[in-house]
């Protein structure tokens, strides 16, 4: 999706380097459970912070119920960025862009 808004590279590495940095700074990726600083409501903002919570849970106590929100959350990221895409490619394609 980065890829065919911006039609560069480097750019799309930049950009997808700063948001998946972004999103596991403040989903608490980079922080204890024990020692929470960042607000909850906007932990469950990421989608690095399900993933990650349905993970360890699983890997702790054997079940987790993040897990089946961590799956939606990856799919509805999915379909819009996919949606995204192709109306990013489109219009490049029509000469809009």
């Amino acid at each position: 999706m980065l890829y065919n808004i911006s039609d560069n590279l480097v750019i799309t590495v930049i950009m997808l380097f700063t948001i998946v940095w972004f999103m596991g700074f403040f989903g608490g990726s980079f922080e204890t459970y024990m020692f929470s600083s960042m607000p909850d409501l906007l932990k469950q903002l990421s989608p690095i912070y399900h993933g990650n919570r349905a993970l360890v849970e699983i890997s702790c106590m054997g079940k987790s119920d993040y897990v089946a929100g961590s799956l939606m959350y990856s799919l509805a990221v999915t379909v819009v960025c996919s949606v995204i895409a192709v109306l990013a490619g489109s219009i490049r394609k029509r000469g809009r862009a």
